[in-house]
């Protein structure tokens, strides 16, 4: 111990190719692009900074893992600075640094399964969740921001697998009052009498009964 603090237990650092953003805008929520040149990791960053997410780091990422969490910072000759295509590299707000919940990796939607694995990747020796997102897709940026969410509430990014049906009911008649209608469409079990033209009209030998 060093001056009443407690050194920590793992520190190792390294930069890679990479870009963050942080989702939500706090510290907590940082997802980390990974792919080729090309693959689009700066075009969803703007669509998820447009979101309302902060920008971490682009094209350059220094990653640090401490005591079995792994936290993103830009290099400082790259802070704050956004590649946006057609415009140029741009100055935009950004967080010193946000812990990594999410690697999503950029890549073709033909090699992306309808329901893929759920798969996790070493980052520096700590295990993070991974998902497969293809940029150009207009829902892109919805999915990773769905997925980082899972990951704040439930830590994983695992999900109901197979729904299964239940056991259908033995077959059998009905209670009365569970019949939905009768045989000629009136609802069963309310009470309902005949109609009106079901009723004998009464004649002039009722009346006398009645008078009698």
């Amino acid at each position: 111990m060093t001056g009443g603090r407690r050194a920590a237990k793992f520190v190792t650092m390294d930069t890679m190719h990479a870009t963050c953003v942080s989702v939500f805008g706090d510290r907590l929520s940082g997802c980390l692009l990974l792919g080729p040149s090309g693959s689009g990791k700066s075009d969803l960053a703007v669509r998820l900074i447009d979101g309302g997410g902060t920008l971490v780091a682009d094209d350059r990422v220094i990653i640090t893992a401490r005591d079995g969490l792994a936290t993103a910072a830009p290099p400082p000759l790259l802070a704050g600075l956004l590649e946006i295509r057609g415009l140029g590299v741009m100055t935009v707000p950004f967080l010193g640094e946000a812990d990594i919940r999410l690697l999503v990796c950029l890549t073709n939607a033909d090699d992306i399964e309808r329901m893929a694995p759920i798969t996790s990747q070493h980052l520096n020796g700590v295990d993070i969740p991974c998902l497969l997102v293809d940029a150009s897709k207009a829902s892109a940026a919805a999915r990773v921001r769905w997925a980082v969410r899972r990951v704040l509430a439930y830590g994983t990014l695992n999900s109901v697998k197979t729904l299964v049906p239940k056991p259908a009911a033995e077959s059998g008649p009905a209670p009365d009052n569970e019949r939905d209608r009768s045989a000629d469409g009136t609802e069963c079990g309310v009470g309902v009498g005949p109609g009106p033209e079901s009723r004998p009209e009464s004649g002039p030998e009722d009346n006398e009964d009645r008078d009698g």
